[in-house]
């Protein structure tokens, strides 16, 4: 049993840990894949935050993945996260929250163009840094290769190359640093 849980934002941060970070950090299975995941986008704040502060409570290294935008600095990525999507008000003793959120820099686009291989099946150019790079770069990118978005994502994971990915951008290799990847 892995002894990871993620509270990611969407189904794209999910697939990401799940097919990207996960086998890296052990998981086999898929059962065991899905419940290392949880994507809070959907759920109550209370939910949310009562879910988180039960996982660290049994003793799993718990993270919760933000992404930067629209926010100035990761401080303020992480408050906004906080408030809008965990409640933690009401909790005896809330959690050190200051390790346990990771900024995706700028969003999730930028971890997964940072693991394109100069050989790609879909023709993705090369970025030496992926440091800026958002989501609507990302779309206008799927347009000019005429392929859907959801292809562009499950492509990429299939020929990803996690040691590339963590020299060409920063957040991912923080992110990787943290967990001993």
């Amino acid at each position: 049993m892995l002894n990871f849980r993620f509270f990611v934002e969407g189904p794209r941060d999910a697939d990401f840990i799940t097919q990207v970070v996960l086998p890296l950090l052990g998981a086999s299975t898929f059962a065991e894949r899905d419940e290392c995941v949880i994507t809070y986008a959907g759920l109550r704040p209370k939910t949310s935050a009562g879910l988180f502060y039960t996982y660290l409570k049994q003793g799993y290294e718990s993270y919760i993945l933000a992404d930067l935008d629209p926010s100035k600095c990761i401080t303020e990525a992480k408050r906004r996260t906080l408030k809008e999507h965990f409640d933690f008000k009401g909790l005896r003793r809330p959690p050190d929250l200051q390790r346990r959120i990771l900024v995706v820099c700028p969003e999730i686009e930028a971890w997964y163009l940072a693991g394109v291989v100069s050989n790609n099946s879909l023709g993705v150019p090369i970025y030496s840094s992926t440091d800026s790079l958002t989501y609507e770069e990302f779309k206008r990118l799927c347009q000019r290769l005429g392929r859907g978005e959801e292809e562009v994502y499950r492509q990429i994971l299939n020929e990803y190359d996690w040691n590339l990915a963590k020299t060409r951008n920063r957040s991912l290799h923080y992110f990787a640093t943290r967990l001993r990847l």
